[in-house]
């Protein structure tokens, strides 16, 4: 970690010197069931922030989330491929992420949520919530929840247009309209990105192409002073080639495969008063197709659904010295699971799966002297198929003022409903699935202190956190009486403790740096009853952006410096699977954005820039150096 923390050093010299402007407050989505101040929240919570999405000239998401303490991306190959983030060194389903709002985790792959398809274009603001979050959002939020809000407009029509070309014969083009009136606002995005990609196999020279249509609506209307409506929907079409990874090595060979993957996102919320209550009734889909090919003939199709329907009622109450906020929730949700393909002497994989759940949440949140804030949070969730489960949750934060410190902590539990995968297999005859599985259960507690300086154009925060994770479901579990792998609960404990150091240091409107680093330490029970690293999981990752914009905020810059510690990974040739170490890595990226005038700009970026040789998975080769330009083009200016 020298170079990074050289560079830290560095970048913090050169502008303590510089004096603070008044900020536009943030509100977060997630840490409680009422969207909140970042700075009454708790718990550990980062932003990025419309300006850095844009700037960054980012085509996916999981590549700004390399720049989030706790947050470990594991991506095998270049554009396209799955990709997957954990949390603290948790599993990468026990994250939950929601776009606008809507429960994105797919039933279809196992819970998980692959950042492979989630593109940035139109993207307002990402905020990451490390720690168990269960008893807010439910079993996928065991690790912690990652929000994505798409852009709002706020004033007359505006349409922004862009087009991208680059390295990898890679092509991205993207426009997006709306308009916002005094009762009502609409905004209208797509996407299209195409690449020939590059070879993920080590072996080989055929690449492997990707191409995504994106596109999302949102909209919300009022027609009544104490009533209002939203909505958000989105739809991802996406075709990616990769290569098999055969017996007896399993790493990938040049090979003709292909998935064709569509997503759907749905949700209508209806807001209403009756003084002093507040009341929502909201409606969510998620359905989800993954279609997968083998030299050009379909080989299997698996299908995810989820619908929800949610009721809250809330109240905040003011007193003398303190705020208070109440809400309660109920939530229903039906998720489906389906599996089609030829039946062969391996098995058959046909099959439909469905389960319901119903949550009762209750939250209570209070301030007091504007100096103490406080939550508490519990759920309970009933469920058909398995054991019910509950969560809980306590925060508290106090400023300090004559010392310019806030102190928070936090305590809760979280829970994880096992997969469809895990209870039914991928094919019923090979992998048995164990309809008999309990939730997995975690209870883990952080506490942290956050300086501020720079007259409140910086601070520093430091949070140790620890979490142990009971009847962990081990889904490789090899059955002597049936000659097969199956999923079981574990008896022993897996513990992830570490502790994320980050910064922020904004002097001027026109610099902001944003730095961190985590050291997690995720074990568990190995083979031999002694402690061993989970896959995957750096114990050391850092990062550092720099955003700064010059002549007259005519020209923008970006970069961003992330260094990835080794992990270490499964060779599966062997039997049982060899430990192998994965090197540790460093990714640069170099972005600038230019106002040629008020309504064209010109820009381009650098993707690792030190040309890496790294992998995230092993065996899986991820792109070298990469170049892009593009320009952007808007009808009211920048």
């Amino acid at each position: 970690m020298p170079r990074l923390c050289l560079l830290i050093v560095s970048i913090a010299a050169f502008i303590t010197c510089a004096h603070a402007e008044e900020h536009i407050e943030t509100m977060i989505v997630t840490a409680s069931r009422l969207p909140m101040p970042l700075d009454h929240v708790a718990g550990s919570v980062s932003v990025i922030n419309a300006r850095e999405i844009d700037v960054s000239s980012s085509i996916v998401i999981s590549d700004l989330l390399r720049t989030i303490p706790g947050l470990s991306i594991s991506q095998s190959g270049g554009l396209g491929t799955t990709t997957q983030v954990r949390t603290r060194g948790g599993e990468a389903n026990q994250t939950l992420v929601l776009i606008d709002g809507i429960e994105a985790n797919d039933p279809a792959i196992g819970s998980e949520f692959d950042f492979a398809h989630l593109l940035t274009r139109g993207i307002e603001q990402i905020e990451v919530l490390r720690g168990p979050q269960s008893s807010l959002w439910g079993s996928d939020a065991l690790g912690g929840v990652i929000s994505v809000t798409t852009k709002r407009p706020t004033g007359p029509l505006r349409i922004d247009a862009l087009a991208e070309g680059g390295s990898f014969a890679t092509r991205t083009a993207s426009i997006g309209l709306g308009a916002a009136q005094e009762r009502y606002s609409f905004a209208v995005h797509g996407s299209y990105l195409d690449t020939d990609g590059t070879n993920i196999a080590q072996q080989g020279t055929e690449d492997d192409g990707y191409d995504n249509a994106t596109l999302s609506l949102t909209a919300d209307f009022t027609p009544f002073d104490r009533m209002s409506m939203d909505m958000a929907y989105r739809h991802v079409r996406a075709n990616t080639e990769f290569d098999p990874a055969p017996f007896p090595d399993f790493v990938p060979v040049d090979g003709d495969r292909k998935s064709q993957i569509t997503q759907d996102y749905a949700r209508v919320t209806l807001r209403w008063e009756t003084h002093p209550w507040t009341h929502s009734l909201e409606a969510s889909l998620l359905d989800t197709e993954n279609k997968n090919f083998a030299d050009g003939t379909r080989s299997s199709t698996t299908e995810g659904e989820r619908k929800k329907l949610t009721y809250q009622l809330s109240r905040k109450l003011t007193t003398r010295n303190s705020d208070h906020t109440l809400v309660f929730a109920l939530e229903h949700e039906i998720e489906d699971f389906g599996q089609r393909g030829n039946a062969s002497a391996f098995g058959d994989p046909n099959q439909k799966q469905s389960a319901t759940s119903t949550g009762a949440i209750g939250e209570y949140r209070v301030i007091l002297g504007d100096a103490l804030f406080l939550s508490f949070a519990g759920r309970f969730d009933d469920n058909d198929e398995f054991g019910n489960a509950h969560s809980w949750r306590i925060t508290a934060a106090r400023e300090l003022d004559a010392a310019n410190v806030r102190i928070h902590a936090n305590v809760g539990t979280g829970t994880k409903n096992p997969t469809f995968i895990e209870r039914f297999g991928f094919t019923p005859d090979t992998f048995i699935g164990n309809p008999a599985l309990d939730p997995e259960s975690s209870l883990g507690a952080e506490a942290g202190i956050r300086k501020g300086f720079l007259d409140g154009g910086g601070s520093a925060d430091l949070t140790v956190f620890y979490e142990r994770l009971d009847d962990e479901i081990d889904g490789f579990f090899f059955d002597p009486g049936s000659g097969g792998f199956t999923a079981v609960n574990r008896d022993d404990k897996s513990r992830r403790r570490g502790l994320e150091l980050s910064f922020l240091l904004e002097p001027v409107p026109s610099v902001v740096v944003r730095g961190g680093y985590a050291f997690v330490d995720a074990t568990q029970s190995g083979a031999d009853g002694k402690s061993a690293r989970e896959i995957r999981r750096p114990r050391h990752s850092g990062y550092v952006t720099l955003l700064l914009s010059v002549l007259d905020d005519r020209l923008d810059l970006y970069t961003s410096y992330s260094h990835v510690g080794a992990r270490i990974d499964d060779d599966f040739a062997t039997f049982p699977a060899t430990r192998v170490e994965l090197d540790d890595y460093a990714l640069v990226r170099i972005a600038a954005s230019y106002a040629v005038s008020e309504r064209i700009s010109l820009f381009a970026r650098v993707e690792n820039a030190l040309d890496q040789d790294y992998q995230d998975v092993f065996g899986f080769d991820t792109p070298g150096f990469g170049a892009y330009a593009g320009i952007r083009v808007n009808t009211l200016g920048k």
